[in-house]
């Protein structure tokens, strides 16, 4: 190893002296082998399946991972395979987890043709076919083989289907969009040229965004912070609620369902505190969210109709609601724009829709943000479906106790 290449590996690995590869194939082993030669980093190859001296921790066992310390580095070229064992590795509590960058592909690759020149292409195809000879396919659970075959056809569809990213449009307004970045998740990071969105090129699958919400852990995650960690004690949730009903009142938007209840439905609803202080209210709740497990207990325990899935797989009828709200859900959403065009749907004529999203945002690691707004792109995406919207800016504390910047917005169907 030059001394240049020594400290490329020096800066990545960013001052970590334990060192966990997940994935045992050509890059998983290059980059073992290279940080092998470093002192005092001790490095650790794990994989589904045992190869070599790879140890044989699994994804899908919640426990497997509770006794790795050091980074986490995913040397796994599928975006949508390598997203979600990542998605669930930060669900099992690991926090420092870094996917194959570009920057570091490339490294290895000119590395690895320079020193046994070797074709990197035809390395896969016969490494993934050994790999597959090798499988005892009566040891193997469901889960891995469904794993197997994801990352046999995502390698097919790879080295046929050419890459559309240079081609991608704005979400928003459809105007055409520059690479602003590429994150440490190798999501492309683009930028509206027109009306300034900021948004993910390259979305994982849906599968790979539902693993990730999937499951009581994510609501400990996000309500964790926040003092909150049981669904049922009312106490602690005391402030939340009144944070959220403030937004209610700010617009006056409960002032004219005194008489007659609203007909509400919360679109990315989680736990349903706030439809259920609703519907102590008197007005008649739903919710949609597309954790499953946390719908239905929610479901169960507060009474609420709450469906689990996306807005289109929840079954609404049209012309059925007099609001919905949607607090810190539209930023997650694969197709903001078609989920407004479906919320409009199911608005009534003089319906109205809540929502607040961060503003301004540039933590473009985030891996559970597909959209970035900025002010004029959000008043962009209402514009186009809704009248007499009202915009006011917001502030939130994240959960580190800074302040951010976010958009309250009102909009009515006319």
């Amino acid at each position: 190893m030059t001394s240049e290449q020594k400290q490329f590996i020096i800066s990545y690995l960013n001052g970590s002296n334990s060192i966990v590869i997940y994935g045992a194939g050509y890059y998983g082993l290059l980059l073992s082998n290279l940080i092998g030669e470093l002192d005092d980093i001790d490095v650790t190859v794990v994989d589904d399946i045992k190869k070599g001296k790879c140890g044989s921790y699994t994804i899908n066992n919640d426990n497997s991972f509770n006794t790795i310390t050091g980074t986490v580095v995913i040397t796994i070229k599928d975006l949508d395979i390598a997203t979600s064992i990542a998605q669930r590795l930060y669900a099992q509590g690991v926090t420092d987890i870094r996917l194959l960058s570009n920057r570091l592909k490339e490294f290895l690759d000119v590395f690895s043709q320079g020193g046994k020149n070797l074709q990197v292409s035809n390395y896969h195809r016969d490494d993934l076919l050994n790999r597959l000879k090798s499988f005892n396919w009566r040891k193997l659970n469901k889960d891995y083989i469904a794993y197997s075959f994801r990352y046999l056809w995502s390698w097919m569809k790879k080295s046929f289907m050419p890459s559309n990213i240079e081609n991608a449009v704005c979400p928003v307004c459809k105007g055409s969009a520059r690479l602003l970045c590429v994150n440490v998740w190798n999501y492309f990071i683009m930028e509206c040229v027109a009306c300034t969105h900021v948004f993910v090129a390259n979305v994982p699958s849906g599968n790979a965004i539902v693993d990730f919400y999937d499951g009581y852990e994510y609501f400990t995650q996000n309500c964790a912070h926040q003092g909150i960690t049981s669904l049922t004690d009312d106490t602690q949730w005391q402030g939340w609620l009144n944070s959220r009903m403030q937004f209610l009142d700010f617009f006056h938007i409960l002032d004219s369902f005194y008489e007659k209840p609203a007909v509400v439905l919360e679109l990315g609803c989680c736990e349903g505190k706030l439809l259920e202080r609703l519907k102590k209210l008197g007005h008649h709740v739903y919710g949609c969210d597309v954790n499953a497990g946390l719908a239905a207990l929610a479901g169960r325990t507060l009474g609420i109709d709450i469906r689990a899935g996306t807005l289109e797989e929840a079954g609404f009828q049209h012309d059925t609601f007099d609001l919905i709200i949607a607090i810190h859900t539209v930023e997650h959403l694969t197709d903001p724009h078609g989920d407004l065009v479906r919320c409009w749907s199911l608005l009534r004529k003089g319906g109205r829709i809540l929502i607040e999203v961060p503003i301004g945002e540039t933590d473009y690691n985030n891996p559970h943000h597909l959209h970035f707004f900025s002010e004029r792109s959000l008043r962009e995406l209402f514009t186009k479906l809704f009248g007499n919207i009202s915009m006011v800016p917001s502030c939130f504390a994240d959960a580190n106790g800074n302040f951010c910047a976010t958009a309250l917005t009102v909009a009515v169907k006319l």
